[in-house]
């Protein structure tokens, strides 16, 4: 019987209408393949694939022993494969870099001897991310999680080699990271005046792939500089700032404004270094469930309004 044009009766339709959708009811053992699809979705459109064994289109390594594959997944921009193992993260870690550095990938890292500016991991766990570069395979993330069934290894490969326009070579970015005074530090503007804020420790272990620790790039010019970080940890924004507030002090910044709540923190910093009067502006987002979003920018006295200023407090 074609039901398509019936009439539902009011009763019924109250009764679907109050139905509660929200529950904790999780899938078992198998999760149907449009579900996963769903959540995997190619962000530029397009159909994503998922696969039992490494696609032949992921850039090709040497499995070493101790690894067997649990899917990859083609999408698009971004490819990922998926290994489980019972080795320790460091010994995972000791095989496979190695066996994707023998295929051209190059590892990107800091030099140990740091002044290191920015938002700085010391003594980073294994567990945290990998990064690889291939000039012309692009970029690779390796990252190590613990699971209830075992402990699995992710690499998320982005297809896209170059973001338009020249760039370095991944050997010169490498040489540049490796230096004992890192990326963001030396003679230009004033990003040499950056602090370094030590990141506290990740609390979050299971079974998720967000950044556990990441200091990301900066940019501005020479008046105005901008580090960003990544974080995952369980803490509110108020101890995120007592985390790092006294850091500054003890690096001579004054302090100037702060406020914080649970989602959000702000704070601003006064210097004078060399004659120069610089204003700190720390800004602590979480963008996701225990993932922060950091920022801290160097402004050069006189060189940004005062609603520049008040528009960090309200973003």
């Amino acid at each position: 019987m074609n039901m398509s044009n019936k009439v539902v009766p009011a009763a019924i339709a109250l009764s679907l209408a109050s139905t509660p959708l929200a529950a904790d009811t999780e899938f078992g053992a198998e999760v149907p393949r449009a579900v996963v699809e769903q959540f995997i979705g190619n962000p530029l459109g397009g159909e994503s694939k998922l696969y039992s064994d490494i696609f032949t289109a992921f850039p090709p390594f040497a499995l070493p022993a101790g690894f067997d594959v649990v899917a990859s997944a083609d999408q698009g921009i971004q490819q990922r494969a998926i290994l489980r193992t019972s080795l320790a993260p460091a010994d995972a870690r000791a095989l496979i870099v190695p066996a994707l550095v023998a295929e051209g990938w190059i590892e990107m890292s800091y030099g140990a001897a740091a002044p290191r500016t920015g938002f700085v991991v010391l003594d980073a766990p294994a567990t945290q991310p990998v990064s690889l570069c291939h000039d012309t395979l692009g970029r690779m993330s390796l990252f190590i999680s613990d699971a209830a069934d075992g402990r699995y290894v992710n690499l998320s490969r982005t297809t896209m080699a170059a973001l338009g326009g020249a760039r370095r070579t991944c050997a010169e970015e490498a040489q540049i990271m490796s230096r004992a005074d890192g990326p963001f530090r030396g003679p230009g503007g004033v990003r040499e005046y950056l602090p370094a804020l030590v990141m506290p420790p990740s609390d979050v272990t299971a079974g998720r792939q967000p950044a556990i620790f990441s200091s990301g790039g900066g940019g501005g010019s020479s008046n105005d500089f901008e580090t960003r970080g990544f974080l995952s940890i369980t803490w509110d924004g108020r101890a995120l700032m007592e985390h790092f507030a006294p850091q500054l002090a003890e690096q001579g910044w004054a302090p100037d404004t702060q406020v914080s709540g649970t989602k959000t923190a702000f704070g601003s910093w006064t210097k004078t270094i060399d004659g120069n009067a610089l204003l700190g502006l720390l800004t602590l987002v979480e963008t996701g469930d225990d993932a922060w979003d950091l920022k801290f920018r160097v402004v050069r006295g006189g060189s940004a309004p005062a609603d520049a200023v008040r528009s960090e407090v309200t973003r």
